[in-house]
């Protein structure tokens, strides 16, 4: 009886063994990143913008893989605020005699974008144990879940008249970012771990694209957002 429960028993120990092995490279953390973000227009010549502070948390599941390589994914809250000047719009008073002057008349959005996101991250780690340096490569795919603008168009240069969201720039439901960062992990005595990172994300869709029809003219833009991220694990 003894020789036939035996095999069964140093199965289950072995199968209990990685488990904990398994356990003991999971960590769960909170992080913070107060960020700025870089407009980048289609056209350069036909954008002006001028930068916001956003902010955005996110919940960690992190997993070591080896000493050197981890690996990590979470969910993401994101708050966006910038401000655009756009001259796409053409109207027909814009027209000087030899052609018009797209700097004539032209949209300002003052835009509040929140977004609810998924990232998957890969680290590299310099150093094996203790206070670690590392960087970092991610993706991430968003979908907006708010958004607030106030948006004008200025008519030729004077009149000012509000817009309404069917017409001018409105901000897109989805899009995607690629991440990068060089970061510290500060290892504490109660297991926690302590993280700073400097953190940039370019987005590869455009953020925002125009609604209605005012003009033939569009000037979609990206966003560049940099950041300083801090967080803890457990």
């Amino acid at each position: 009886m003894i020789r036939s429960t035996l095999p069964l028993t140093l199965f289950l120990l072995a199968i209990n063994g990685l488990f904990a092995q398994q356990e003991d490279r999971f960590s769960y953390g909170l992080y913070l990143t107060p960020k700025t973000a870089f407009v980048f227009f289609e056209d350069n010549d036909l954008g002006e913008y001028s930068q916001n502070i956003g902010l955005n948390t996110q919940f960690v599941v992190h997993y070591q893989w080896s000493d050197k390589f981890a690996i990590s994914t979470g969910i993401k809250y994101t708050i966006d605020r910038f401000s655009t000047i756009d001259y796409s719009p053409t109207l027909g008073c814009d027209f000087n005699g030899n052609g018009f002057d797209i700097y004539n008349s032209w949209f300002t959005n003052e835009f509040t974008i929140q977004y609810l996101g998924v990232p998957l991250e890969g680290r590299y780690y310099f150093k094996r144990q203790g206070n670690r340096l590392y960087v970092k490569l991610g993706y991430e795919y968003f979908f907006k879940t708010g958004e607030s603008r106030d948006a004008f168009l200025v008519e030729c240069g004077g009149n000012e008249i509000s817009v309404s969201s069917e017409i001018g720039d409105e901000a897109k439901n989805y899009g995607t970012k690629i991440n990068l960062g060089l970061g510290w992990e500060i290892a504490s005595s109660s297991k926690s771990v302590l993280t700073l990172e400097p953190e940039a994300a370019y987005s590869t869709l455009p953020v925002y694209e125009q609604a209605g029809i005012i003009s033939d003219l569009t000037n979609n833009v990206r966003l560049l957002d940099l950041g300083l991220r801090l967080g803890v694990t457990f």
